[in-house]
């Protein structure tokens, strides 16, 4: 008996363990396998907008309340009414749309926000002293 006879030698079918067609179909199994992205990855990232989110929500919230509760102990020790007011209460409702935008829009945006509510409100406290 022959190699060819047995089947063992050189035929048409697959060439050998690591040429020829075996070696095509692992090339293309490998590059769909990278073509299919990394579902570890996305997800990761989407857990990190949402902790965004809420953090940005939280320290909005925080800004729009600390900024009420300046209002109402200044109120209360008995400061008049002025300018002071006015850029409290702005500075709490922008850092308020910042809570709500961290919520609905981009987070850049809402931290952007959150800190120019925060600057609204140190100027109030400027011009009231």
């Amino acid at each position: 008996m022959t190699g060819t006879a047995s089947g063992t030698g050189s035929g048409t079918g697959s060439r050998s363990e690591y040429g020829g067609d075996e070696a095509d179909r692992a090339e293309r199994l490998r590059a769909g396998f990278q073509s299919q992205g990394a579902p570890g990855v996305t997800a990761d990232a989407e857990r990190q907008l949402r902790q965004k989110r809420l953090i940005y929500t939280v320290i909005g919230t925080l800004f729009a309340v600390l900024g009420l509760v300046l209002i109402v102990v200044r109120l209360m020790r008995g400061d008049g009414a002025g300018a002071w007011l006015g850029f409290y209460g702005a500075g709490a409702v922008v850092a308020a749309l910042g809570a709500l935008l961290a919520r609905r829009a981009s987070p850049r945006w809402a931290f952007a926000v959150i800190v120019i509510g925060g600057a609204v409100m140190g100027l109030g406290d400027q011009v009231g002293h």
